[in-house]
């Protein structure tokens, strides 16, 4: 088992380092103003949850717990956000807020292969799913790093760390020390953060920054990169 699950962190931080990569590429091709770049990464998070990680978590996890949990995803988020606003760099807000709801995001889905980790086709789908996954989260996480001026170095950290806890929590699902419930509402809570950051952070208070059409068309782009993601992944 903690050969195993080593190997799925391992996984996890070369697919994540995939995403920064293909986002390092990305921006350099475009040499696109930042807010444009927040623009991009806010229509291609929005519509990855719409296209994606929704409709995935609808259907493995409970309806009502979900729900409860995006509602204390928001909650959090207008507290972080406040939190942030008061002690950090306004334009550090972002990045702190993506990274948390990306961190809190792994938690379920580590413990949710940790349970089948003794079922190899179950354990293999999940995997799989996980690894593809987590590329587009590091392709935005990265997009906003950049827009932000952050040395990149920092994120690669980020993703060891992030690793390291994923096989923690992979090792303890195997016990069933979670319940169902919980799991389910830190996914719900992930998902609130990740919509509240993505629509409030990335996309509201970016519009004012460009022309209206501008605005609209890096949005677009980004929806559009979300789904080539889609069909190739």
């Amino acid at each position: 088992m903690g050969i195993t699950a080593i190997i799925i962190g391992g996984f996890l931080f070369l697919s994540v380092s995939l995403g920064t990569a293909l986002a390092l590429m990305f921006s350099r091709l475009l040499k696109i103003q930042n807010s444009g770049i927040f623009l991009i990464c806010g229509g291609f998070l929005v519509s990855l949850l719409f296209i994606d990680i929704l409709p995935s978590s609808f259907k493995e996890y409970e309806h009502v717990g979900l729900m409860l949990g995006l509602i204390w995803g928001y909650i959090i988020f207008l507290i972080i956000h406040q939190l942030l606003e008061n002690s950090s760099p306004k334009q550090n807000n972002s990045v702190h807020l993506l990274a948390l709801a990306m961190f809190i995001h792994t938690i379920p889905i580590s413990i949710t292969i940790g349970t089948v980790i003794h079922d190899s086709i179950l354990t293999s789908a999940f995997i799989t799913a996980t690894i593809l996954h987590h590329i587009p989260e590091g392709f935005a996480l990265t997009l906003v790093m950049v827009a932000k001026g952050k040395k990149i170095f920092k994120l690669y950290l980020y993703f060891f760390v992030c690793s390291i806890i994923f096989i923690g929590f992979m090792m303890l699902g195997q016990f069933n020390l979670f319940s169902i419930r919980l799991n389910t509402i830190l996914m719900g809570i992930s998902i609130g953060l990740i919509a509240s950051t993505s629509i409030k952070e990335f996309i509201i208070n970016r519009t004012d920054d460009l022309p209206i059409k501008q605005s609209i068309t890096y949005t677009t782009i980004g929806i559009g990169v979300s789904l080539l993601f889609q069909l190739l992944l």
